[in-house]
Formats: C-alpha cells, sequence, structure tokens
C-alpha cells in the first residue's frame, strides 16, 4: 500500500501534503522550543532558589509548566487532528474504489499512518532544531543582561539527552494520537457510503441570527451562507489565527498599559529627580566624594542617602548640606529622592550628623546627581567613572540609557510574542490554502449551479472577495470584545487614562498582523477562484481519477 498508493498520493497531491507539513512543523517546533525553554526556566530558577534558601519553589513551577505543556499540547493535538480531517475526507470516494478492489480496512489504516509518520519523519528534524536554537538564542540573550545588569547569578543554556527523548516523544505521540482517531474512522467506513463520498449539497441551513444575514446584498448572503455550510472545513483556521490574534492583542495591550504606567509612575515621576545615580555599599556617606561630584561640570545638585532600619522604623539619613536645605523650605513634604515612599510607614529624616547609629553594618549609599541639562549626562557619568577609577565596589545608572534598555527589552519581548504567534497562525492559513485550492472540484459545481440562476462573473468574484474578507475578519470581531473588556479592567487598576491608553495603543503591529492574514486569505481565493472560473466544468464533474 505504501509503495503503489501512499507515496504516489504524497507526490501527486502537494498542496494537502504541504499543510499537513506545516501543521507537523509548526506544532514540532512549538514543543521543542516551549520543552526546552521550560526545562531551562525550571533549572535556573532551582539554581537561584537554592542560593535563596527557597527549595519549595522549583516543585511548584514543575507542577506549572506541566500543566502549561499539557495544555499547549492538548491545543496541537487538536490543530493537528483537524488537519488530518481535512485532507483525509475529501479521500473518501477514493478509499472506496481501493476496498471495492479488496484493499482491507487494517491496509487502508497502515497506509493512512505511513503517510502521517512519513510526513512527521520529515517535519521533525528541522523543528526540533529550530525550537533548541531559539530557546538557545533567547536564553543567551537573556544571559547578557543578567550580566549587564550585574546580577549574582547569570541564566546560562542547558540541555540533556532526556529532554531530546521527552521532546521527541511527546511529538510522536501528539502525532500518533491524531493520526490513528481519523485513520481508524475513515478506514472503518463502509464501501458504498465511502465511494460516494463527501455530498456535495451544500448545507443551506444557517442560524437565524447570522452576522451576514443582516446584509441586503446576495453576494454576501451566498458568501456568509456558502462558508457556514464549510465551517467544519476551516475549524483549524479559525482556532490558530483567532487564538494566535487573541493572544497577540492581550499581550500587546497589556504591554502598551504597562508601558504607559511605568512612563507615569517612574520616568515621568523621577524625570527631574536625578540623571545619574552612584551606588556604592559602605556604612556611610563619603562627603569628600560627594564634594569632588557636586564639583564636575555640568552637575547641578548631588544628595547622599541612605536608609536604616531597626525593627518597625526606618530612617532616611541625608547629608547636612541637602538636610539644612530641606529644613529651610519647611514645605512639609520628604525630600525629592528616588525613594518610594510608601513602601515605609514610619520613617523619620535625619541629618548625617545626627545620626548616631554605632552599627557597623554595610548599607546601599546612593549618590543622586542632577544635572544641568540632558544632554549633560553622559558626560557627567564618564567624570564619574573616572572619578571612581580603581574602585569596584560601586554601580552606576543613567536615567537616559535606563529608558533606552527599557525600551530595547520591551521591544525585543513584543518581537517574541509577535514571532510565535505569526507561527502559530500559519497553521491557519496553511489550512486555508488547503481547503480553497483543494476543494476546487466542489467549488465548481457550487459555482456552476450560480452561473444558472443569473450570478455574473463578476458576481462570483465578489462572492470570492467576500469570503476573503469574512475569513480573515472574523477573528478580529471575535477577539474585539474579550480586548475591550480586558483594557477596560486593565486601566481600572493602573495609572494610565484611557487618554494615555490612546497614546500607546498598538494599532500598527495589529494592523500588520490582520493585514498579513488579510493578504494571504485574499491570495488563496485568488489562486483558487482563478482555477475556478476559468475550468472546464462540465469536463471537471466527468474527472474520476484516482489521485
Amino acid at each position: 500500500m505504501w509503495r503503489i498508493y501512499s507515496r504516489n498520493y504524497l507526490k501527486k497531491n502537494r498542496t494537502s501534503s504541504l499543510f499537513l507539513f506545516l501543521t507537523l512543523f509548526v506544532s514540532s517546533f512549538f514543543i521543542s522550543f516551549l520543552t526546552t525553554f521550560f526545562y531551562n526556566l525550571w533549572t535556573d530558577e532551582q539554581v537561584r532558589s537554592q542560593a535563596e534558601g527557597r527549595t519549595w519553589q522549583p516543585t511548584i513551577l514543575t507542577g506549572i509548566y506541566g500543566v502549561l505543556l499539557l495544555g499547549i499540547c492538548s491545543a496541537l493535538l487538536i490543530l493537528i487532528y483537524h488537519a488530518f480531517e481535512m485532507t483525509k475526507e475529501g479521500r473518501l470516494h477514493q478509499f472506496g474504489i481501493l476496498q471495492s478492489i479488496g484493499a482491507t480496512p487494517r491496509q487502508l489504516y497502515m497506509a493512512l499512518m505511513q503517510e502521517a509518520f512519513a510526513l512527521a519523519a520529515v517535519s521533525f528534524l528541522p523543528a526540533l532544531s529550530l525550537g533548541i536554537g531559539v530557546a538557545f538564542l533567547i536564553i543567551w540573550y537573556m544571559g547578557k543582561w543578567n550580566q549587564k545588569l550585574q546580577m549574582e547569578v547569570v541564566v546560562q543554556f542547558v540541555y540533556s539527552p532526556g529532554l531530546l527523548f521527552l521532546t521527541a516523544g511527546l511529538c510522536l505521540l501528539t502525532v500518533w494520537l491524531a493520526a490513528h482517531r481519523t485513520a481508524r474512522r475513515l478506514s472503518r467506513i463502509g464501501v458504498l457510503e465511502a465511494i460516494k463520498g463527501r455530498p456535495e449539497e451544500m448545507r443551506w441551513r444557517v442560524k437565524k441570527r447570522h452576522f451576514f444575514r443582516s446584509l441586503s446584498s446576495a453576494e454576501w448572503e451566498v458568501a456568509s451562507r456558502s462558508l457556514y455550510a464549510r465551517k467544519r472545513a476551516f475549524t483549524t483556521a479559525s482556532i490558530s489565527i483567532t487564538l494566535s490574534f487573541l493572544v497577540l492583542s492581550l499581550f500587546l495591550n497589556f504591554w502598551a498599559i504597562s508601558k504607559a504606567s511605568t512612563q507615569q509612575t517612574y520616568f515621568e515621576r523621577y524625570q527631574d529627580v536625578w540623571d545619574v545615580m552612584l551606588q556604592i555599599e559602605g556604612q556611610t556617606i563619603e562627603s569628600e566624594l560627594l564634594q569632588k561630584i557636586c564639583e564636575l561640570d555640568g552637575v547641578k545638585e548631588g544628595v547622599g542617602f541612605f536608609l536604616e532600619s531597626e525593627a518597625e522604623k526606618t530612617r532616611l539619613i541625608l547629608d547636612n548640606d541637602t538636610y539644612q536645605a530641606w529644613k529651610q523650605e519647611k514645605s512639609g513634604e520628604l525630600p525629592r529622592l528616588r525613594v518610594s515612599y510608601e513602601d515605609y510607614s514610619n520613617l523619620e529624616v535625619i541629618s548625617l550628623e545626627e545620626n548616631d547609629s554605632q552599627s557597623e553594618e554595610n548599607y546601599q549609599i546612593f549618590y543622586q546627581i542632577r544635572t544641568v541639562s540632558e544632554d549633560k549626562i553622559s558626560k557627567v557619568e564618564t567624570e564619574i567613572q573616572n572619578l571612581m577609577q580603581g574602585r569596584l565596589d560601586y554601580r552606576l545608572e543613567n536615567r537616559q540609557r535606563e529608558w533606552e534598555d527599557e525600551q530595547k527589552i520591551r521591544r525585543g519581548y513584543e518581537w517574541f510574542m509577535e514571532g510565535i504567534c505569526a507561527l502559530f497562525a500559519c497553521i491557519g492559513i496553511a489550512n486555508i490554502f488547503a481547503n480553497t485550492l483543494g476543494s476546487i472540484r466542489l467549488r465548481q459545481k457550487e459555482f456552476a449551479r450560480y452561473q444558472s440562476i443569473g450570478f455574473s462573473p463578476d458576481s462570483l468574484k465578489k462572492i470570492l472577495t467576500l469570503e476573503a474578507l469574512i475569513l480573515a475578519c472574523r477573528p478580529v470581531i471575535i477577539c474585539l470584545p474579550f480586548n475591550v473588556l480586558f483594557v477596560a479592567w486593565a486601566l481600572s487598576i493602573s495609572p494610565p487614562t484611557f487618554w494615555d491608553y490612546l497614546k500607546v495603543i498598538p494599532i500598527l503591529p495589529l494592523g500588520l498582523f490582520i493585514g498579513a492574514i488579510l493578504a494571504f486569505t485574499a491570495l488563496a481565493c485568488y489562486l483558487a477562484g482563478r482555477q475556478i472560473l476559468r475550468a472546464d466544468i462540465v469536463e471537471s464533474l466527468r474527472d474520476d481519477t484516482l489521485y
């Protein structure tokens, strides 16, 4: 069966074979990437937990990652199952012919399973390698940022043979479960039922409150009814495109609100408070060092401070000059420092000379510097580095660079999510191509009926155009209410207002995502429509070949 039928079918039906290959490839990539990424996060958390004495946390993360991976594999299993369903459903007539000439149900079952694992074998190696490679690049990038931020524990990429066997096993298990159910069902269909094949008549009974029934155009009515009758064929496309757009839109909306919140509560809040921050671990403020910093060219103001906590009381110790200037203001407000005073209920502000603490404990000593203008920040930072030359116990922060790093990190997360969602949407796009190009013969019969009742060629083209619009825009319509509710909830618990959100609303990335889906859907409908409208319909109806 493999040599006579299955191998020839894969060669001569490249559209459906390509659709199955892309589905298996994307599914295997997701499994490979997520297992590798989760494993590295788990091992990294193990190292950090042991260093901090939190041995219980890796156990919880193991359960969380296991549940997430199980849910993702279940979703991919559904997608693969629908992919097999759609490619095999159109072959009932062929199965009937094969059974009539002596093929047994077991032979048909084995042929279908051989096709599935042949495509899986071709897709597994590049998918597994790509998944591991993408996870490695992300972990490597995270490690670079750990080093840049001078973190004690730097994340490192780890992999093991056991993880490779687990990943391959999960991929094979999802393919077997999806292909087994489809192959078993189709191999048990009776000869007469199989020869009859799929019914050519469309199911025109549509729900009374179907969205497109309210439109008066005959083409809209026909397009919506035709898609409704073939809705099972586009199940994979509906699931993958809707889920990918929903995840992307929710993430980008959350990211936009988070960005506006960070801008308001941190960067704008402290914009006039500090420009350069020098942090040293020590026992008290070095007055001589602070004086040298204040004498640098471009420095407008320098403040030295640190926090000392005792029991339920916290003391904010300022350098003497800053303390005297603050007392003379008599404004009743706390000093303008990069300190979140909300975190301290009982706070006492004292000067350095009033601090009578005899503790030999080391504190984080901060030297907060303001410059005369924005363009002096980098110069002042360089001069402070020269001033601290030879010392290794300090950390220097630049407000401008922090903002730039913040934007780079955010953009990196956005690219990552956009890439993942785009790959997930590729399953739906491949499903649309497979169904539109794989059902040309049935669509020819359908369009012949339209022509018989007076539809012009322009009307037929309009029907295809409207089908493309419905397929591409339906995920947006479904996801829109969820995004509205999410944005309303997020704004209700965060500082930004609705007008602040409008300034950062992610129109461009979402618009590009929708545009790409619309473009590929339109291309699939165009390629199928060109063959439908140009083909000899009578000859197509008479075609009854095996392949």
